[in-house]
């Protein structure tokens, strides 16, 4: 008989995660705390909100950001779908209507079969066959009982972003606009304000510096400051950032916040198929496993989900080739110095170099992507359909 798999939290990777199991016809049992519990960063009780920016970065093969979406694709991965449907003008990113994407995401779960919601907080590891993915808002009882799971070097809390209980320690990948600008008054022309490759069309000159606003929603009425990640008061916020030539008289609508980032020290803890070294059953997937970002955190539940469904199913879990950006991100994390983990992003520095020489960086990205989506179409015949 056929096991079910209890997912922890109805982000972008227990959303991707409990839809992965649901698909290869195993029942879910999916636990989200909101609405009974609300954390600092989120806004709605819908699944796989976006608490940040609303891009999912880069969306060509010539980018490994842009190569991990076309993986999750080859899966009918729902953060795929849900995002290539809700998109928004965003250039060569893809960038989503937050609000009609997660909507989405939380619909199909709701309406699929396999798949049962249960609205309450978990507060320790439950037994049985588990993918814990409750990112880098994990509830402190959670966070408590890992921690003795893992052991005390096992779970880290590292203060990426801020809230007033934490310390003033930032994880460089997510830096407050504020804490660029105390760096030195021309930082965040290396940053955030960067002019390179964007001429003033009055002018043809490049500008001194720019402020990029994103397409929000699809109604091309609500955008985001790209880059702005901060920590100022709500009101300091609309004091500073009105000062911004052009947004003197702007309307916000919804302010920055900082949060927590809390993940394993997952070359200790963890397999390559996202399994817990200590307990086969019990998988991690999504931030807190040390990968970064929306995609990579979704691509990491894609990942544990097929392989929980595979153990349900009587199966071995299966480890996706090093050559796709999605084996390469489950290889680092687990094979990583200890000493030095941090969280990291889909880059092309992790996949094996190609056996052929080429010089141009474009065509050697697309040479290693076109390569990565050969290997993961095959993988995919040869243990999944």
């Amino acid at each position: 008989m056929t096991a079910s798999v209890n997912v922890i939290g109805a982000g972008l990777a227990g959303s991707e995660a409990a839809w992965q199991i649901a698909n290869q016809g195993v029942k879910v049992r999916l636990y989200e705390m909101r609405p009974q519990k609300l954390t600092p960063a989120h806004h709605t009780e819908n699944f796989a909100e976006l608490v940040c920016t609303n891009s999912l970065r880069a969306n060509r093969l010539t980018n490994a950001a842009g190569l991990l979406k076309e993986e999750m694709r080859t899966f009918n991965s729902i953060i795929m779908e849900s995002a290539d449907k809700h998109s928004v003008p965003a250039g060569g990113a893809l960038a989503v209507d937050r609000e009609t994407f997660s909507k989405e995401v939380t619909e199909k779960l709701h309406n699929h079969p396999n798949v049962e919601i249960i609205n309450e907080e978990i507060d320790e590891i439950p037994e049985g066959l588990t993918v814990i993915a409750t990112g880098p808002l994990t509830s402190d009882a959670l966070a408590k009982d890992i921690t003795k799971f893992t052991g005390s070097d096992g779970l880290f809390f590292f203060d990426a972003e801020l809230h007033d209980f934490e310390d003033d320690k930032f994880f460089e990948g997510c830096m407050p606009i504020e804490e660029i600008a105390s760096r030195g008054a021309q930082t965040m022309l290396y940053g955030p304000l960067k002019p390179v490759g964007l001429e003033d069309p009055r002018t043809g000159k490049e500008p001194f510096a720019v402020v990029q606003l994103r397409q929000d929603n699809a109604a091309g009425d609500l955008y985001n400051i790209v880059g702005f990640q901060t920590h100022l008061k709500w009101g300091e916020q609309k004091r500073v950032f009105s000062m911004i030539p052009g947004l003197e008289n702007a309307r916000f609508v919804r302010y920055g916040v900082m949060h927590r980032n809390t993940f394993l020290c997952s070359p200790e803890v963890m397999q390559a198929t996202y399994q817990t070294k200590k307990r086969p059953d019990l998988f991690f997937a999504g931030q807190m496993t040390g990968v970064e970002g929306y995609v990579e955190s979704a691509a990491s539940g894609l990942y544990a989900g097929l392989n929980a469904a595979r153990i349900a199913q009587g199966k071995d879990p299966v480890i996706f080739p090093e050559e796709t950006m999605m084996g390469a991100m489950a290889h680092y994390i687990t094979h990583a110095s200890v000493k030095n983990f941090q969280p990291i992003n889909a880059n092309f520095g992790i996949v094996p170099k190609l056996q052929e020489r080429i010089r141009n960086k474009q065509e050697r990205n697309l040479k290693i992507s076109e390569r990565a989506i050969d290997r993961i179409k095959k993988f995919k015949n040869l243990n999944f359909d």
